[in-house]
């Protein structure tokens, strides 16, 4: 091709990714940073440093560099291939360019190494000066003009002549920004957290990240880069109370909690980021039944929970006095600072009667826990719902005139099994608003389904259709032949007709759901509690009713009826307050 021809040529983008490459495994190896400019348009320069390169001996360089070596460096545009005869022109200069330059060379290695970091410390300072890599010549023999259409790794700026070199992160580094800390819940932190938090900065278009292990099996880093900058998300499971300790020394930003917070605790926290009991600071994660979990082998079924007190503080001791073998039980159960074992404590030991037996073995994973029970034929221990696995849950029942329910994503959607329960996420007022926008994807319809993807139990409404009750009154019944449940249930706070933090985010999931579903038509029953007074019961099941009513119509939903029950078909003990407060309860109905 004659040096006159005005034809350009482009740059080869396999060429220009490859030698990339081959400067990211420089630097992370040998810390060594190769002009790219220089290796580009210098034929000889090129020659010289990839020579010495495969002298270094490295199996990588030496494979990515002998890759360069037969890749063309230009292609022309129109056809995308090597011109040829200007190919065997430059091949031959380049020979010749290269024979010489070995006969003149008389330093060693040694000495060509310190001269090649010099230049690259002076290219290096003058592209930190200029901030722009000038890469654009004419169609002379050295002045090819050349620019690339794949900008997808950022470092060749699109439609522009002069083209800007973007540093690429190669993570992990050790000086991210921390933008979060997570801490509490091992039921939270295992799994679910980690799910969240992936599908989040994927909403924000974050491609690159990068988990990495902390100082103990229930401690990682999320790093992650983001407009070409590195941050980090910290989490840590150590267990529900660790994470108001943890806000309370600062070390926190929010807490994540398998059982709801204590009164003390907001108290405790509460001059520093306000009351974290109140609906806007109370978020429900997800809900969670408290399985409990036997060997496959044990042909046990079901159990009261006066039953399951009994045998975890050590009274029923043997699996013969429930109906099975003559097997001394084996007691497991999750450490004091898991609010699984908060969770089962407040639930089981109620009657202040039992305390766990001293014989229990405790454990701090619950993945541990579920697979010794599996290999354990006389094993019994209590477990969040995802951690069932290989071994076999079991239907409880509130007490010995209570139907036995077994876990399932509806029974615990709605809160009627009796070991049923809700994750949390307490967020301060002041958080960023980083953190709050994470909030509002946990508790959104894409962040519900990550919930369901890990085995836990969202929050976005299914249906099931309700067999005949014989506990039941005829009306209800009767219903039940034309009409589905909705899997949620509205409840109170403690002494109040105010919804709970649940209720009041599920007031906008049931209205999306009927705008959705267009022609349902929804019927609202109430309960009360056996404990609250007798000649009141229906009047308080009915109102229950009535202020669930009020809050859709103000949302524009119409509601075709309004039934009370009374304190019928209680789901839950009466003797504690999780289990009253689960009775006074307004189901959803539509058909």
């Amino acid at each position: 091709m004659s040096v006159n021809n005005k034809t350009s040529f482009t740059l080869n983008v396999d060429f220009k990714n490859k030698l990339i490459k081959l400067k990211a495994t420089l630097s992370r190896v040998f810390d060594i940073q190769l002009p790219i400019d220089k290796l580009v348009h210098d034929s000889v320069y090129r020659l010289n440093v990839f020579d010495e390169l495969l002298s270094l001996g490295n199996e990588q360089v030496t494979a990515q560099v002998k890759s360069l070596q037969q890749t063309a460096v230009y292609i022309e545009p129109a056809t995308g291939n090597v011109s040829k005869q200007e190919t065997t022109v430059k091949l031959n200069n380049q020979r010749i360019k290269h024979t010489n330059s070995i006969r003149e060379h008389t330093l060693n290695k040694s000495s060509f190494v310190i001269l090649l970091l010099a230049s690259i410390i002076f290219i290096f300072i003058v592209l930190l000066q200029t901030n722009i890599l000038q890469v654009t010549v004419s169609a002379e023999p050295n002045s090819i003009q050349y620019y690339s259409p794949n900008i997808s790794d950022s470092l060749l700026a699109e439609a522009s002549p002069v083209v800007k070199l973007a540093k690429t992160i190669q993570l992990p580094v050790d000086n991210a920004m921390l933008t979060m800390r997570l801490h509490g819940s091992n039921t939270i932190g295992e799994h679910l957290a980690p799910a969240l938090l992936t599908a989040y900065l994927k909403t924000m278009g974050v491609s690159e990240m990068r988990w990495l292990k902390g100082y103990s099996a229930l401690e990682r880093q999320l790093q992650y880069t983001h407009n070409n900058k590195a941050y980090e998300i910290e989490l840590k499971a150590h267990g529900s109370s660790t994470a108001f300790t943890d806000l309370a020394n600062g070390v926190a930003d929010l807490a994540i909690s398998s059982r709801k917070i204590k009164d003390s605790e907001v108290a405790l926290l509460k001059a520093q980021y306000g009351n974290l009991g109140l609906a806007g600071s109370e978020v429900i994660i997800s809900l969670d039944g408290v399985a409990i979990i036997i060997n496959k082998n044990n042909p046990l079924n079901s159990l009261t929970l006066l039953q399951l007190a009994k045998i975890f503080s050590g009274e029923i001791n043997n699996w013969k006095q429930l109906g099975g073998e003559d097997l001394s039980i084996n007691v497991y159960a999750r450490d004091t600072n898991s609010g699984t074992w908060d969770s089962f404590k407040s639930l089981v030991f109620n009657d202040g009667d039992h305390t766990l037996s001293p014989n229990a073995s405790r454990y701090q994973s619950s993945s541990k826990l579920s697979d010794l029970i599996a290999k354990d034929k006389a094993g019994i221990g209590f477990i969040g719902l995802p951690y069932i696995n290989n071994s076999k849950a079991i239907s409880i029942a509130a007490s010995v005139t209570s139907p036995p329910i077994y876990p399932t994503q509806f029974t615990v959607s709605t809160e009627d099994y009796p070991l049923s329960r809700r994750l949390y996420l307490y967020v301060p007022a002041s958080s960023s608003e980083f953190i709050k926008r994470f909030t509002h994807f946990v508790t959104s319809a894409e962040g519900q389904e990550i919930v369901d993807q890990v085995g836990l139990v969202s929050q976005n409404i299914q249906l099931q259709g309700i067999y005949p009750n014989t506990q039941a009154p005829q009306i209800y019944n009767d219903y039940g032949e034309i009409a589905q449940r909705l899997s949620l249930n509205f409840r109170f706070q403690q002494g109040s007709n105010q919804l709970d933090s649940k209720g009041k985010e599920d007031l906008l999931r049931v209205v999306e759901y009927i705008r959705q579903h267009v022609g349902l038509r929804v019927v609202l029953m109430g309960f009360s509690d056996p404990s609250e007074e007798q000649n009141k019961q229906y009047q308080l099941s009915l109102k229950r009713a009535q202020i669930v009513e009020r809050e859709l119509q103000a949302r524009g939903l119409n509601i075709t009826a309004v039934e009370g029950f009374g304190s019928q078909l209680p789901i839950a003990s009466t003797k504690t307050v999780i289990g009253r407060s689960k009775n006074r309860r307004v189901e959803v109905w539509v058909f």
